[in-house]
Order: structure tokens, then C-alpha cells, then sequence
């Protein structure tokens, strides 16, 4: 159908530059990034099956590729932090566009069976949120009531077959209580054998998880301080009795200088996109720190055993220095950290001033501690450095927790990377970690072997898979 000026198909969000191309995963995706205009898309020869993740980033969900939330005509982003039930992805029903005008999609003339998945994560109660939808005008579903018809926390699909004659498929969305809400939309070709919209050639579709997730959540917080970041409130120091909740504003924050979390008791931390367009200079060396993502300190005296919990963190663009930095100060025997869903692009490398060695360029280092460091969801893609440095002992002594990583996945660069794990020590006997590894993979840069991957030696991995290098 014919696109009106009010319905001009919304751009491709910016997560970094390279995010929409590159195919990021989310392990859960979070308020979306701000937008840029794309040029217009040349449908293909022969039309592959759509599937976009709406209000997310691209990746793979329940075994399949999704597009990044593109096409989009109106409405805003959001991420919710309850997990969503009858599906194998809950963070593909996580992200969402909420009050969405419609979707102009570009596709070849055709028959479709379109597909609309959403999930009710916000209301409780019947009736609350009503709204319908239409595919190149005719109904999709009426009055859908996603309380009444799934439940709260609960993965809805609804399909129609249209058909379209003039290369755009138009989806129109109305709400007759509080707005629509979309999770993700499927386009796929009937009586054609397309294949499913596939990554950038060269890349590395992340394998789909295999263990279950893990029974640890975020901890409950008691009168909780509540911290806004913005570009002039980037540091967070919190008194070691209080518990906090960081409350991520929407959209994207390019502020000069990265976040800070300091003390506190429980932290909960839901949320967040950082895109780092610019490069903030302060001083020889300063880089690393001034466009760092996000850095965790402990408390400078000890306490009682507490719980940093940040989830669904986006963090991208030309300018990353550093990704996540933990120091336990004087917790390192009590402070556990967990990181769920955590997404990154184009973490740099900084050659010293001296012309050797490196400033910043770590996806996560951990260089005290913490006792427990769990992560369930950690994608970092075009690493020009490294990706996991794990330093637990650099500044510290005294035995550690169980730690913990589940679903990581590691990507270098095309121009090239160095280890994408690093552990500095053992994970067993005295004075070592002891580290617990399920479904985590690493895509070296090209001509990279895994002995150039995997420090200190390739064999204090066995439990990691190392996948071809790009190529």
C-alpha cells in the first residue's frame, strides 16, 4: 500500500554504527537506542522469511536469526525485567515497541502469513491493555486483550495470511486501552522455500544456549535510593546501608565519561544504552576511563554479604574504551555480582604512550575479586583487544566464591584482536578461582588460533568452544 507522509518507515536504531549490520545478540534488549535514517531496501531475488526483533537488537532467539527492530512507523522502546514464559528466548519477548503507528516492510509481491508476538509484562489484571492490528488493511486480530487471552508474563503469538502487491507489507496498529505492544514481527513467504533473513556474510550466528537458566535472580530491595543516570549524573555513590535501584532514562546516553555504581547495599541496575559516538579526552591515558561503560566499586569498608545485579545493559559505538571494570575494594570476601543480558560493540584498544602494551579494550575485567561473579548473557561482538579478563587476585588475597558463566559469546575484530579470555591464575587448587562454564563460545579475528585466544594456555579452557575464525 501506498506510504502516506505520516507513515514513513521508521529508520533502523543506532547501537553503535556497525550494530543493524553486525547482527548483535541481546540476551535481553533494553530501551532502545536513538534512530538514524537508513537508505531505502532493495528487496531480494527471492524473499527470505522476516523476522525482526522489535524493540531489540538483532541475534538469534528460539534457534533463529532476528533483524534488529527496523521499518518501524512511530512509538518507543522499552525493556521489561520479567522473565516471559512459553518460549525458549525469553529476552526476544522482553524488548518491546510499544505504541507503534504500524510497520512499512519491504518485501517482494506475494502471499504471507504474518506473524505478531507480544507478551502482556506490564499489567496484571483483564482489560487493562487492549488493542488491535491489521495487515495491508485487513484484520489481524481485534480487541486482543493480552491479560485475558495469555496471562501476565506470558509469550502470544497471533497469524494471518495477506497478500501483497506493491512490495511493502503495512501494519497498522490501534489501541482502544493503554497502547499497543510489540515484541517481535515474522514475514514469511507461502508456497515459496526462502531461507531465513541471514546475518552479515562472514559472521557467526551465536549457537542457541543448551542449559537451562539459572535459578538466581535480581535480589529484593528495602526502600531502595533511586539513581537516574544522565550525561551530568554519571557517578553514583550510594551509603553501604541503603539499598539502590538505577532507573535507566530512555534512550541512548553519549555523555562524557563513563557510570559509576560505588557502595550501596543490594544494587539492582535494569536496563540501559550507552553509545559512545564521540571520543572523550581526558589526558595521556584517560581515555579508558572517560569513555568506559560502566564501572563497579565496592564498598572501602567490609559488610555484610550484598548483591550488584545489572541486567539487560546495551553499550556501543566507535569511542568504547573499556566495557564493565569490577573492584571489590574491601568486599571481595562478601560481594557477589551478576551480570544478565549484557550487550556490547566495538570495545577499542589503546596503544600506550610509550608504544607498547594497551589502555582499555576490555569487554569485563574483574581485577579484585569479586567472591561470586555470575553472568548469564554476555554478547560483546567486534572486540579490537579483549573480551573476558578475569583478574581476580591483582589486588587482593583471601579465597573466593563459586563463579559463574552461562551464555557468553565473544567476537573479535575483522582487523584483528587479542585473547577473548583471559584468567590470571587457576581454576583449581590453592589460591584459585573456581570457575563453572556452561554454552560459552569465542570467534577469534581472522587467522587467530585458539593458543591466540585463550589465556594463559588454551588448555585452562577445555569447557569453552573456540568457533572458526572469521573469515
Amino acid at each position: 500500500m501506498p506510504t502516506s507522509p505520516s507513515r514513513r518507515p521508521g529508520p533502523a536504531p543506532l547501537l553503535g554504527s556497525a550494530v543493524v549490520a553486525l547482527g548483535m545478540l541481546l540476551g535481553a534488549s533494553v530501551t532502545a537506542p536513538a534512530a538514524l535514517a537508513t537508505t531505502p531496501v532493495t528487496p531480494p531475488a527471492v524473499q527470505p522469511t522476516v523476522r525482526i526483533n522489535s524493540g531489540g537488537v538483532a541475534g538469534t532467539f528460539e534457534g533463529e536469526f532476528w533483524q534488529a527492530d527496523r521499518w518501524f512507523v512511530g512509538g518507543r522502546t522499552s525493556y521489561s525485567g520479567d522473565r516471559v514464559t512459553g518460549t525458549t528466548s525469553s529476552p526476544l519477548f522482553q524488548a518491546r515497541r510499544v505504541a507503534p503507528a504500524g510497520y512499512d516492510i519491504p518485501v517482494l509481491p506475494g502471499t504471507y502469513d504474518v506473524t505478531v508476538l507480544s507478551a502482556e509484562t506490564y499489567w496484571t489484571a483483564d482489560g487493562k491493555r487492549v488493542f488491535s492490528a491489521t495487515a495491508e488493511g485487513r484484520p489481524l486480530v481485534s480487541g486482543l486483550d493480552l491479560h485475558a487471552v495469555a496471562g501476565h508474563d506470558v509469550a502470544h503469538r497471533v497469524t494471518g495470511r495477506v497478500e501483497v502487491l506493491d512490495g511493502t507489507l503495512d501494519l497498522d496498529f490501534t489501541a482502544t486501552a493503554d497502547s499497543a505492544v510489540v515484541s517481535g514481527i515474522v514475514v514469511a513467504p507461502v508456497g515459496v522455500s526462502g531461507p531465513t533473513e541471514p546475518a552479515e556474510p562472514g559472521r557467526v550466528v551465536k549457537p542457541v544456549p543448551t542449559t537451562p537458566e539459572p535459578t538466581w535472580g535480581a535480589p529484593a530491595l528495602v526502600d531502595p535510593l533511586v539513581w537516574v543516570p544522565s550525561p551530568t549524573s554519571r557517578v553514583l555513590k550510594a551509603p553501604a546501608d541503603r539499598d539502590v535501584l538505577v532507573r535507566w532514562p530512555a534512550g541512548e546516553l553519549d555523555g562524557a565519561g563513563g557510570y559509576q555504581i560505588n557502595g550501596g547495599r543490594n544494587v539492582v541496575s535494569i536496563g540501559g544504552t550507552i553509545n559512545y559516538s564521540t571520543r572523550h579526552v581526558l589526558g595521556v591515558g584517560g581515555e579508558a576511563d572517560r569513555n568506559r561503560c560502566l564501572y563497579i566499586h565496592g564498598n572501602t569498608t567490609a559488610q555484610a554479604p550484598r548483591t550488584v545485579h545489572v541486567e539487560g545493559l546495551r553499550c556501543a559505538g566507535p569511542n568504547i574504551w573499556e566495557g564493565i571494570n569490577i573492584d571489590s575494594k574491601a568486599e571481595r570476601g562478601t560481594l557477589t555480582v551478576q551480570l544478565r543480558d549484557i550487550v556490547m560493540d566495538e570495545v577499542q584498544g589503546l596503544p600506550g604512550t610509550d608504544g607498547s602494551g594497551h589502555i582499555g579494550g576490555d569487554a569485563l575485567q574483574a581485577w579484585n575479586g569479586p567472591h561470586r561473579l555470575r553472568i548469564d548473557g554476555f554478547d560483546a561482538r567486534n572486540l579490537h583487544y579483549q573480551g573476558l579478563v578475569l583478574q581476580p587476585y591483582s589486588h587482593g588475597t583471601g579465597a573466593l566464591g563459586q563463579w559463574e558463566l552461562r551464555d557468553v559469546y565473544l567476537e573479535g575484530d575483522f582487523d584483528g584482536s587479542a585473547y577473548l579470555m583471559w584468567l590470571s591464575g587457576a581454576r583449581t587448587g590453592a589460591g584459585s578461582v573456581p570457575i563453572t562454564v556452561h554454552d560459552v563460545w569465542v570467534t577469534p579475528s581472522p587467522g587467530k588460533t585458539a593458543t591466540r585466544t585463550l589465556w594463559e594456555r588454551a588448555t585452562d579452557w577445555p569447557d569453552v568452544t573456540v568457533l572458526p575464525p572469521l573469515a
